[in-house]
């Protein structure tokens, strides 16, 4: 009887330590698929991050292109001023600089006929 409850216990142990050995491997293969997730989401994160980088290059290329083009319009419609030196008359002590409108593109009415004598 002895030898029976020995071999009993025996018996149970191993499959004690089966149990144990079974769940443990089940933790290392479930702490592996986490892993395999954590490198997974961090490949990705650093994919998403390129892509928001090249996005953001791509964005502020096309900015700036369109405030070099803006910037060139403006150019192209406002009139230039320049600022010319006029020496004060006598009476004033100091001198002055003078915006001063200079007349750079012929109006319509300039295209269709000249104002200027055809001897100048």
């Amino acid at each position: 009887e002895e030898e029976e409850e020995r071999v009993i216990r025996k018996e149970e142990e191993e499959e004690e330590v089966v149990i144990i050995e079974e769940e443990e491997e089940e933790e290392r293969i479930i702490r592996k698929e986490e892993e395999e997730e954590r490198v997974v989401r961090k490949e990705e994160e650093e994919e998403e991050v390129v892509i928001i980088e090249e996005e953001e290059e791509e964005e502020r290329i096309i900015r700036e292109e369109e405030e070099e083009r803006i910037t060139e319009e403006v150019k192209e419609c406002v009139p230039r001023y320049e600022y010319i030196y006029l020496p004060p008359p006598p009476a004033q002590p100091r001198r002055k600089c003078i915006p001063c409108l200079l007349y750079t593109s012929p109006s319509p009415r300039d295209r269709q006929k000249s104002r200027m004598p055809s001897s100048a």
